[in-house]
C-alpha cells in the first residue's frame, strides 16, 4: 500500500469539469509531457483543455519546459493547454476533485501516487504506466502512447455517459480504499509487529 489519505483525497462537493484535464509532477522528460501536448492538437473539441502542474525539478530540465512551451506555441495550444507552477501537495486535493481526467504518461514501472491520489478523489485517469495494468481497466491503460492513441482513449474516456463515469469513479477509489489507503498501511505494519 501507498498509505493514502483517503479521508483527505476523496471527492468533492462540486462539478466536475468534464473538459478539463491535469497532470501533476515535475516537469521532467520521464513525464512525457510533450506527448500529452501532442495529442491535445488532435483533439478539435475547443472545450478540452489541459493543465500540467508542476515545477522543473533541476536546472537541467529547464530547456524541456521551454520546449514544451514552444510546441504549445507551435500547435496553436496556448488557449487550451497551460504549464503551471507547482502547488503545495495540499492543494492538488482540489485540482483533483475537479478534473474530467488525470492524465499520466510516466513509464517508470512503478505506482505513481499521484495517480493513486487522483482515483481517490474519484478521478477518472489515464495512464501508459505498466505498473497500473492489473488495476485498471482497460480504458484507463494505454499501451501505445503515440499522441493518435492518447488523443483517441481520451476522447473515449470524455464521451462515456455519465454513469458509466460515476461507476468507473468508484470503483476507482475502492480500489485505492481497499488496497492503498493510509488505514490500511498502518494495519499491514502493525500485523508485521504481532
Amino acid at each position: 500500500g501507498h498509505g493514502i489519505d483517503t479521508d483527505v483525497f476523496r471527492p468533492g462537493e462540486w462539478q466536475r469539469d468534464r473538459n478539463l484535464l491535469i497532470s501533476v509532477g515535475r516537469l521532467s522528460p520521464s513525464k512525457h509531457y510533450e506527448l500529452m501536448i501532442e495529442a491535445m492538437s488532435l483533439l478539435t473539441d475547443p472545450a478540452i483543455r489541459l493543465d500540467i502542474v508542476g515545477d522543473v525539478p533541476k536546472p537541467t530540465d529547464a530547456a524541456y519546459r521551454d520546449a514544451l512551451l514552444v510546441l504549445i506555441r507551435n500547435k496553436g495550444l496556448e488557449n487550451r493547454v497551460r504549464l503551471l507552477a507547482g502547488i503545495p501537495h495540499s492543494e492538488t486535493v482540489a485540482l483533483y476533485q475537479r478534473t474530467g481526467l488525470f492524465l499520466n504518461l510516466s513509464t517508470t514501472g512503478s505506482l505513481d501516487k499521484a495517480v493513486l491520489e487522483a482515483m481517490a478523489c474519484g478521478s477518472l485517469v489515464l495512464t501508459s504506466n505498466d505498473a497500473f495494468v492489473k488495476l485498471l481497466p482497460p480504458e484507463s491503460f494505454i499501451s501505445d502512447a503515440g499522441p493518435a492513441s492518447i488523443a483517441h482513449a481520451i476522447d473515449a474516456l470524455l464521451k462515456r455517459s455519465d454513469d458509466s463515469q460515476v461507476r468507473s469513479r468508484e470503483t476507482a477509489r475502492s480500489l485505492v480504499v481497499r488496497e492503498h489507503s493510509l488505514d490500511g498501511l498502518v494495519t499491514k505494519i502493525i500485523k508485521q509487529f504481532q
